[in-house]
C-alpha cells in the first residue's frame, strides 16, 4: 500500500489535531469572554441598583422625619431656636445612619469594573457614583446643619438626571 510517504514514517496527524485543539481553544476563550462580559455587566448593575435603594431609604427616610417634626419645625407657639434644638438631633441622627448606608453601596459599585470595551458601562457606573456622591455630600450638609434639610439641592437632582439617563442608555440595543 503506497500513499506517497517514505517506507516507516507515520502518518501526519498534528496539523488536524493542532487544527480542532486551536478550534476549542478559540470557543472556550469566546464563551469566558462572553461570561466575563456579561457577570461585570450584571455585577455593576446589581451595585447601582443598590445605591438606588439606599438613596431610596434615605429619602423615605428623611421625608419621614420632617413630617413627624414639621408641626414643630413650624409651630408658631415653639420658638424657632428651640424647635431646631429638638429637631435637629434627629434628622442628623438620621441623616448619619443613611450616609452610611450609602457610603457602603457606593464603596461596593466603586470597586467593580467592567470590561475595558465597555465605555456605555463605565459611564453609567461613573454617573451612578456621581449621584451617590452629591448624596454624601448633602447629608454631611444635613449632619452640619440639619436645616439645610429643608433646602433644594439641585446638585444632587442633576447627579441624579445624569446617572438616570447614564442606565436608561444601557437599556437601548
Amino acid at each position: 500500500m503506497d500513499d506517497g510517504r517514505p517506507a516507516g514514517r507515520p502518518p501526519r496527524r498534528w496539523p488536524r489535531v493542532s487544527g480542532v485543539v486551536l478550534l476549542a481553544l478559540v470557543v472556550l476563550g469566546y464563551g469566558l469572554g462572553q461570561w466575563l462580559q456579561g457577570r461585570a455587566e450584571t455585577d455593576v448593575r446589581a451595585r447601582a441598583d443598590g445605591i438606588g435603594q439606599a438613596i431610596a431609604l434615605a429619602t423615605d427616610s428623611l421625608r419621614s422625619d420632617v413630617i413627624y417634626l414639621y408641626p414643630l419645625i413650624y409651630s408658631s407657639d415653639v420658638p424657632a431656636e428651640r424647635a431646631w434644638s429638638i429637631a435637629g438631633p434627629q434628622l442628623t441622627s438620621t441623616a448619619a445612619r443613611q450616609r452610611a448606608r450609602i457610603a457602603a453601596a457606593r464603596d461596593q459599585l466603586a470597586a467593580t469594573r467592567p470590561m475595558p470595551w465597555q465605555d456605555d458601562l463605565e459611564a453609567a457606573r461613573l454617573a451612578v457614583l456621581r449621584h451617590a456622591d452629591a448624596w454624601l455630600t448633602f447629608l454631611d450638609r444635613v449632619q452640619a446643619e440639619p436645616r439645610q434639610m429643608l433646602v433644594l439641592q439641585p446638585d444632587v437632582a442633576a447627579a441624579r438626571s445624569d446617572a438616570q439617563q447614564a442606565l436608561a442608555a444601557l437599556a437601548q440595543p
